[in-house]
């Protein structure tokens, strides 16, 4: 997953969010009525707040992370424990927080969630699966990326197969949108 991030954002083009095509690289005129709006996703982004919430809570307060990201199945937290290492730590909404197997090599810088509105990914989620009727966000995470900062980077794939991706800065402005193959 860190690495589908870091190419989200290897990818940022810098812009002001203008138009960035279509989620598929193809026609870019406006979706029809008829068009499926997505308007759910198999992604928790929803659990990233309880999430950061129960990880604090037991391990007694803020933490430094390299990465937080949201899947089907709940939200990882990659917490930087050492230089150059983290502890993956998972997260079930049902099943509550299981401590890393092991610690790894860190994949990114560490950062602080102090002030960031992490209920945002959510909303984020939606707004896009909103734009592009039919596409489905496939990964949301909170990531530091060189020359950017902490971003919030998505991808998302049109029913034809095409992949967007999308970065926003922690208050939601878009940083860019990169249709790729």
């Amino acid at each position: 997953m860190a690495a589908t991030c870091l190419a989200v954002a290897a990818c940022s083009s810098g812009d002001d969010g203008g138009d960035a095509g279509a989620p598929d690289g193809g026609d870019t005129t406006p979706a029809t009525a008829s068009a499926e709006v997505q308007t759910t996703t198999p992604l928790q982004a929803d659990e990233i707040p309880a999430a950061v919430a129960a990880l604090e809570q037991r391990l007694g307060g803020p933490q430094e992370y390299t990465e937080i990201n949201a899947i089907p199945e709940g939200v990882n937290l990659f917490v930087a424990i050492e230089e150059g290492q983290e502890a993956p730590w998972f997260y079930r909404s049902e099943g509550g927080l299981e401590p890393p197997p092991a610690f790894s090599d860190a994949a990114g810088e560490p950062f602080s969630v102090e002030g960031v509105d992490l209920a945002l990914a959510d909303d984020l989620v939606l707004q896009v699966q909103r734009q592009f009727p039919g596409a489905v966000v496939t990964s949301v995470a909170l990531l530091d990326v060189p020359d950017q900062g902490l971003v919030w980077a998505l991808r998302s794939q049109s029913p034809r197969g095409g992949v967007l991706q999308v970065t926003f800065s922690t208050d939601g402005r878009v940083l860019s949108a990169t249709p790729s193959g």
